[in-house]
């Protein structure tokens, strides 16, 4: 990657595609940090790059999307990310492509999880406190005196 920087334009293709290799590695790592730090140069360039219906911002977008779903847990954002991948998508691909229906069942996914989120999240936790009432006396053993 350094050689990559120093040698080649901000804009090209494969220094994005080297910083994409990256965050992918940093995600199985479970680095969230620098996994969405390479994520985000790598669409940084082929936002310069490449015109607004490009399959590579599609990924990117996948891939930033994922981090913020399975590592931040942080749905909203993720939905975000999905969404304008499908929407590049719907552009660039037939409405049967594998990858198209794979976007569109992500952001269902994460649609599902934010509805599970907003229940959990409205029904208020009681803790069980056992109440005795007054007219059953506990049990003792015989012999034994209180």
């Amino acid at each position: 990657v350094e050689i990559r920087e120093q040698t080649q334009p901000r804009s090209n293709s494969d220094l994005a595609a080297s910083y994409n290799n990256i965050g992918s590695v940093y995600a199985l790592m479970s680095d969230c940090r620098n996994a969405l730090l390479f994520h985000e140069k790598s669409f940084q360039i082929r936002q310069r790059s490449f015109p607004p219906n490009h399959l590579d911002l599609s990924m990117s977008y996948n891939h930033i999307a994922a981090v913020y779903e399975f590592m931040e847990n942080n749905y909203a954002k993720a939905l975000t990310y999905y969404e304008k991948a499908v929407h590049i998508g719907q552009q660039s691909m037939s409405a049967n492509h594998p990858d198209l229906q794979q976007q569109r069942k992500n952001v269902e996914r994460v649609k599902q999880k934010l509805t599970l989120t907003d229940v959990r999240s409205s029904v208020a936790f009681v803790p069980f406190t056992p109440v005795m009432p007054a007219a059953v006396t506990p049990l003792v053993a015989p012999g034994l005196q209180r």
